[in-house]
């Protein structure tokens, strides 16, 4: 029973690490992603010139692509390039760094 236990803790104990390294890789990049959406540069790139506020940005993340917001046809059809423009800055370098960990067994941290 004890070697049962063991092992259940272990396996949590892994994954709980895991996801620890997985989150701060993670947030570490959003909050670069945050402070370079927040540049005026970003947002003439992106076409997108109401991102100004933080509250903006996650707006932009956790709402529709149609929403209300954009009153022209133009500027709807931009936030599709935005989103995957948003989907490369976060997850390029981290799928980046899994790639070279897993299968090249480099230590990144």
């Amino acid at each position: 029973m004890n070697s049962l236990r063991f092992i259940l803790f272990s396996k949590t104990y892994h994954l709980l690490k895991s996801v620890t390294i997985f989150t701060k890789q993670f947030l570490t990049l959003l909050y670069l992603h945050l402070f370079f959406l927040l540049q005026d540069s970003i947002c003439i790139l992106c076409h997108v010139t109401w991102i100004h506020s933080i509250d903006d940005l996650f707006e932009l993340l956790c709402r529709a692509p149609c929403a209300t917001r954009f009153p022209e046809e133009e500027e709807v059809n931009d936030t599709y390039g935005t989103y995957l423009l948003y989907l490369v800055i976060l997850l390029g370098p981290m799928l980046f760094a899994y790639v070279v960990q897993k299968y090249y067994n480099v230590n990144l941290n």
